[in-house]
């Protein structure tokens, strides 16, 4: 039980710090914010959702489907989630960086609902592909520069980031919530 909490654990980490990334890379700038906050509403309401079922399934101890349910339930969201991955949209961003820019003009077309040879896909490829040249003339960022508070602050950055992550974890409502 304490491996599979674990590789959950895991799984939802992943999703959690690629899917905001993902949403950015993909949608309108003016959608950003709605979008991560929208994930981050589903997040919680899954975390709701497991912890009514959990309670329910507590007045029906004495047969197995009390433990087995709520422990099958979550395969049935990653199916789920695992059936779609097919469909989406690859990260325009990531293409660039694999030296793939046609594919990230299909995308990007994809992405605005437009003809591949629109002005406007045109001018998103263009950014893309002049923002990455740039971040590679600039070299490889070393760990020392992650956490160093320079032009970029980006030190800052993680700390604002990961600071109201880290204090929500460490606030112990995940340890009430789990063993309650």
């Amino acid at each position: 039980m304490i491996i599979g909490r674990v590789i959950g654990g895991l799984g939802i980490g992943v999703n959690t710090t690629t899917i905001p990334m993902w949403q950015s890379e993909t949608c309108k700038p003016s959608l950003r914010g709605k979008l991560v906050a929208i994930q981050l509403t589903f997040l919680v309401f899954g975390f709701v959702l497991t912890n009514w079922m959990n309670f329910g399934f507590t007045y029906i101890p004495d047969y197995s489907v009390s433990w087995r349910f709520p422990l099958g339930f979550q395969s049935v969201l990653a199916i789920g989630t695992a059936c779609l991955l097919p469909i989406l949209a690859e990260s325009p961003r990531w293409l660039c960086l694999k030296d793939r820019q046609q594919e990230a003009k299909v995308v990007l077309s994809r992405l605005v609902a437009k003809p591949i040879d629109d002005p406007e896909v045109q001018d998103l490829l263009h950014i893309m592909v002049t923002t990455i040249a740039r971040e590679r003339a600039e070299g490889e960022i070393t760990w020392r520069e992650v956490f160093h508070n320079g032009s970029q602050q980006t030190f800052r950055r993680i700390l604002l980031g990961a600071g109201t992550s880290f204090m929500q974890q460490m606030g112990g409502v995940n340890v009430v919530a789990y063993y309650l």
